[in-house]
């Protein structure tokens, strides 16, 4: 086998075992972080206390095709 190749063969080895650590402490951060992340937002989703739940409500918002026409939509070309 010839220097070039052995070299060649060793960076890739070399470079592959490097993206294996890195994928390795990717993989050990996410499982770290993502419980907190979860315990988190389910914290924050915690039912709405009686003086919440007396406010009021938004409306939803209705989009009609009279309103999408007044914004003079560029025509479709697909």
């Amino acid at each position: 086998m010839s220097s070039s190749r052995q070299h060649s063969n060793s960076s890739k080895k070399s470079r592959g075992n490097s993206q294996k650590k890195m994928m390795a402490f990717m993989a050990k951060q996410f499982a770290r972080l993502i419980p907190k992340v979860v315990t988190e937002i389910q914290a924050s989703n915690t039912p709405n206390s009686s003086i919440d739940s007396k406010a009021a409500q938004p409306k939803p918002i209705a989009f009609s095709y009279k309103h999408f026409a007044s914004c003079h939509p560029k025509p479709f070309t697909a």
